[in-house]
């Protein structure tokens, strides 16, 4: 129990240094149009992260934080802050409770990163990106509900 209490402090933590490094992606949302309403997306893949995580218990995997953390601090040291945001994401994944939760929780998790919008930014208009990230948000979901009721029929 001491352990599970340990590493909650941990995973809080890490996600609050990671969070406190990937700040800058609000100003990526406000300013960049590639990434206009990515925190919109942001804010309804936390949600789904908070949602499944806790609904089973919060008991983060440790692997996935120290990914998690590796990235960030690889983000720190050579200030690249694509990796602050990945680290962010793995280390949220982390929390989630079945391991292709988390491994759906890391795809919809690109969805509000800055360089999936500059990525796309090569393909697609800047409204058409928004189209993108709600499609890749909204269907890793739907898949995870297509698999959790073929698992689980009641």
């Amino acid at each position: 129990m001491k352990d599970q209490r340990s590493l909650q402090l941990a995973g809080g933590v890490a996600l609050f240094g990671l969070g406190w490094l990937s700040r800058d992606v609000i100003w990526a949302w406000r300013n960049a149009p590639y990434d206009w309403g990515a925190g919109w997306i942001a804010l309804a893949w936390a949600g789904w992260v908070l949602w499944h995580s806790w609904r089973r218990g919060p008991e983060p995997r440790a692997s996935w934080l120290g990914a998690g953390i590796v990235l960030g601090l690889l983000s720190w040291i050579g200030e690249l802050n694509a990796a602050a945001h990945a680290g962010l994401v793995l280390a949220a994944a982390a929390w989630l409770p079945l391991a292709k939760l988390r491994v759906a929780g890391v795809v919809m998790g690109l969805a509000w990163l800055p360089a999936f919008g500059w990525l796309g930014s090569n393909f697609v208009s800047p409204v058409m990106m928004l189209a993108v990230r709600g499609a890749l948000l909204v269907g890793v979901g739907m898949i995870c509900l297509g698999l959790r009721a073929k698992e689980d029929p009641s």
